[in-house]
């Protein structure tokens, strides 16, 4: 089950995996397997991310990967033209049956304001599905 929290400046979206949290760790704080389930990434790595738009163009930016595995902490500082960093916040925190609950928080994207609800819903509808992506990945304990 996912929980979703939209506001006017952001939405968090979270999911409990059946995982222990040293392995979603693992696997999500490397930015090469973004594209193994983020819908967004072609290719990434420490230092930029190939992302696809859903009009078909294809762009490459700077994007580095705050971490801390101590507090959980797996950040996207992504640099975007026009001078826009889009932070995409997540962290990971084991439950008391060796699971753990994986969260992402996205702020305010660049879009009007009358199509700002929209745009927020539907990214978190997008994190749905990468999280079912998650969810398989984990399951299945290939590449992890």
């Amino acid at each position: 089950m996912n929980i979703a929290v939209t506001k006017n400046s952001f939405s968090m979206v979270g999911r409990e995996f059946d995982v222990p949290v040293s392995v979603a760790y693992a696997f999500l704080s490397n930015p090469a397997n973004l594209p193994k389930w983020a819908l967004a990434f072609r290719d990434a790595d420490e230092y930029s991310a190939l992302l696809a738009f859903p009009d078909g163009t294809h762009l490459r930016v700077p994007m580095k990967t705050k971490v801390s595995e101590e507090f959980g902490v797996i950040d996207w500082h992504i640099s975007l033209p026009n001078d826009f960093l889009d932070v995409v916040r997540s962290r990971v925190y084991p439950t008391t049956d060796n699971k753990c609950i994986y969260e992402l928080s996205f702020g305010k994207r660049p879009v009007a304001d009358d199509m700002l609800e929209g745009a927020m819903q539907e990214q978190a509808h997008l994190v749905e599905q990468e999280f079912d992506n998650l969810a398989r990945i984990f399951a299945s304990g290939d590449k992890l």
